[in-house]
């Protein structure tokens, strides 16, 4: 059954938690078709050993994941689906 109001969220802590940070312009090129949401934040992709998401939630001026690199997958899936 085809539902087209239904959509997909893209959370960069989310993908970071899930060990997807190095692979995230693959799983926001999988999720385009659907793509509905993107949420972002300051971030690192190295794990707190003592709080395991202390690092991948950080204000956006903060962390060192290449945030801008995400935006400009994005900005690039965007503009290839018009």
């Amino acid at each position: 059954m085809k539902h087209e109001n239904v959509g997909v969220t893209v959370n960069l802590c989310h993908e970071l938690a899930s060990d997807n940070g190095r692979r995230l312009a693959e799983v926001i090129k999988l999720a385009a078709p659907r793509l509905s949401l993107v949420t972002i934040c300051g971030a690192s992709d190295k794990p707190d050993p003592t709080n395991r998401f202390a690092n991948y939630i950080q204000t956006l001026d903060k962390g060192d994941y290449d945030v801008y690199g995400m935006l400009r997958t994005l900005k690039a899936v965007a503009t290839a689906g018009r």
